[in-house]
């Protein structure tokens, strides 16, 4: 969730002087976290007195990234039918996740594809590094807007029929 600091204050590792010094001075090799070090860490612990004697320890401090990232998705998309076809083709955006840590998103249906007529439902899933994953849909419904066409024939004439008033 952003960075983590440690001091060697927070640390109790019981450390003594036999001399009986309480004039302690603690440094540690890695005190701050961040998405960089998502995993193991080793990190060294020295105390110092002060006659400048000093010893060291080392601890492995494991930084997880549990947060899922957040994606919002389109608001649903109505359309047309391409001229002269029963679907169309829609492009859009792909909606970019929120994280802590950075995540990508993709859609299960691309843009540019070929949607058919009706209500399409798309999923889009955003995953960070760390595996984490939450996803969102939206709908693409294409409608049939095109009105049909009819192509007529050239005029007709015609004689009647023999001993009738009408012609077939």
């Amino acid at each position: 969730n952003g960075n983590i600091d440690i001091s060697p204050l927070d640390i109790d590792d019981g450390s003594t002087d036999s001399s009986g010094g309480t004039n302690l001075t603690y440094s540690l090799s890695l005190s701050s976290f961040d998405c960089s070090n998502v995993g193991n860490n080793l990190v060294t612990l020295t105390v110092t007195d002060s006659n400048g004697n000093s010893d060291s320890c080392e601890a492995t401090v494991t930084v997880e990234d549990n947060e899922v990232p957040s994606v919002f998705c389109l608001d649903d998309i109505t359309v047309g039918t391409d001229a002269g076809v029963c679907n169309a083709i829609v492009e859009f955006t792909v909606p970019d996740p929120e994280d802590n840590c950075g995540a990508t998103s993709i859609a299960d249906i691309s843009s540019g594809s070929t949607f058919n007529l009706g209500a399409n439902t798309v999923t889009v899933i955003a995953t960070d590094d760390s595996g984490n994953s939450d996803t969102c849909t939206f709908t693409v419904t294409v409608e049939d807007t095109e009105a049909p066409s009819i192509t007529c024939p050239d005029d007709v004439t015609l004689s009647n029929d023999n001993g009738d008033c009408g012609a077939v």
